[in-house]
């Protein structure tokens, strides 16, 4: 019985919800809804009491600015990240691509990886990149490497989107062209190609058991596409 009175609350809940947003769509305010009648829930916590040792259940994350990792406090908090967890603590970071000078700024970050030339051919610079994973490797948390997000000189031009490469925030900073799918699919493909080769050449791999291969490295380095704007699925 207090299941079903609970269930019907909720639909109803959900119809006055519903027809509120009809309402303000259709440019009219609508009543206000009545007080709650129930008795208010009063809950007491003892943070002195204990209940046993803390487990965490997490050990994945993340963050926008790669080019904050290198840095004092990034060094910190990754060395904090990885002494919460019992397991090992994995961190994935965007804009491990994406074209710039490196300087830290909210919601973007570059390392400048790619570039080309005046012919055409690529030019790639793995010195900021490796300031990165330097840093998680110092703090003994593994890297999952974001092939994100698009260098500017394989971004590819749209026709539905026109602004420039780099969006600063407050703006949406994911509507720049840094965003875009790759103008050429075979430099994109040696672009990962390169960079996973340089990876585990200087830090290793695992194999699919989870064991370190002979002269392997301390970083796990596990890959995965970045989804950009039009790129197909």
């Amino acid at each position: 019985m207090i299941r079903t009175q609970r269930c019907w609350r909720l639909a109803l809940s959900l119809w006055v919800g519903c027809a509120a947003c009809g309402a303000f769509a259709q440019g009219t305010v609508p009543e206000p809804l009545p007080a709650s009648s129930e008795q208010p829930v009063s809950i007491h916590v003892d943070l002195d009491q204990k209940a046993g040792a803390y487990a965490p259940i997490y050990s994945w994350f993340g963050y926008d600015e790669a080019n904050y990792t290198t840095m004092p406090h990034g060094r910190e908090l990754l060395r904090e990240l990885h002494d919460l967890s019992p397991f090992p603590v994995y961190i994935r970071a965007h804009h491990l691509l994406t074209s710039g000078d490196g300087k830290p700024e909210l919601k973007f970050s570059s390392t400048n990886i790619y570039s080309e030339g005046a012919d055409g051919k690529p030019v790639y610079d793995f010195k900021i990149i490796d300031g990165i994973f330097d840093a998680y490797k110092d703090a003994g948390v593994r890297p999952m490497v974001e092939l994100g997000f698009m260098p500017k000189d394989l971004a590819a031009d749209l026709p539905d989107r026109n602004e420039p490469y780099q969006v600063h925030y407050p703006q949406s900073t994911i509507s720049g062209k840094s965003n875009n799918p790759p103008k050429d699919y075979r430099k994109w493909e040696e672009l990962v190609r390169v960079l996973t080769a340089h990876l585990v050449e200087r830090y290793g791999k695992q194999d699919r058991h989870g064991g370190r291969s002979a002269g392997c490295g301390l970083v796990h380095v596990v890959i995965v596409p970045h989804q950009h704007g039009g790129l197909p699925r």
